[in-house]
């Protein structure tokens, strides 16, 4: 929860929007998603604090991302209850698809629980 406390306050119009969902195994669920967001002044600040090119953070600011990401659940079958999530999103990935190769991005992995 604390990472997608974190997503929204960076971002704006955060929006996770499912692709597949699979079952792998009795104890695990694997999730493959797209994580939209747009670039806002917030990002700018927590997200790419470090850059300092003025012409690249105009450029950045109200960009819409598509983020490829990925979440495993992993079930307690002898509670019956979620015991573990961990979620990657690839913003690199989406960055250079977006941009061509503007040379930034950020890999957010999180676990859950």
């Amino acid at each position: 929860m604390d990472q997608w406390r974190q997503y929204s306050t960076s971002f704006q119009n955060l929006c996770l929007e499912l692709i597949r969902m699979e079952r792998t195994t009795d104890r695990f669920v694997s999730v493959t998603a797209t994580l939209n967001m747009t670039v806002s002044e917030a990002t700018l600040k927590t997200v790419f604090q470090h850059l300092e090119d003025r012409p690249l953070r105009s450029k950045l600011l109200g960009q819409h991302l598509q983020v490829p990401y990925s979440i495993c659940f992993e079930w307690d079958t002898a509670t019956c209850r979620l015991s573990r999530a961990e979620a990657l999103g690839d913003a690199v990935d989406a960055r250079v698809r977006e941009s061509g190769g503007c040379g930034i991005g950020v890999e957010a992995r999180s676990n859950y629980m």
